[in-house]
């Protein structure tokens, strides 16, 4: 397995807007920073009240690098 501690990463959550007056749309994306390559996206409608922090995005990927491939990848 590779070194991923060299590694640089970057997380990105935005925000977008739907029909629905009442809802938008997230993304949370990871970037790999060493080859400019998105290896992790989420998107979903939530309420517009509702906000994803930075720290819950990082826990989101690291979750589900850990769950589906072993890995503890460094945010």
């Amino acid at each position: 397995m590779r070194d991923l501690s060299k590694k640089r990463f970057d997380v990105k959550v935005t925000y977008e807007s739907v029909s629905v007056e009442y809802m938008h749309r997230y993304h949370i994306k990871c970037i790999d920073l060493n080859c400019t390559t998105t290896i992790y996206h989420s998107t979903s409608v939530i309420d517009k009240d509702c906000f994803i922090s930075d720290e819950e995005a990082r826990e989101r990927i690291r979750n589900y690098f850990k769950i589906y491939y072993g890995i503890d990848l460094p945010l």
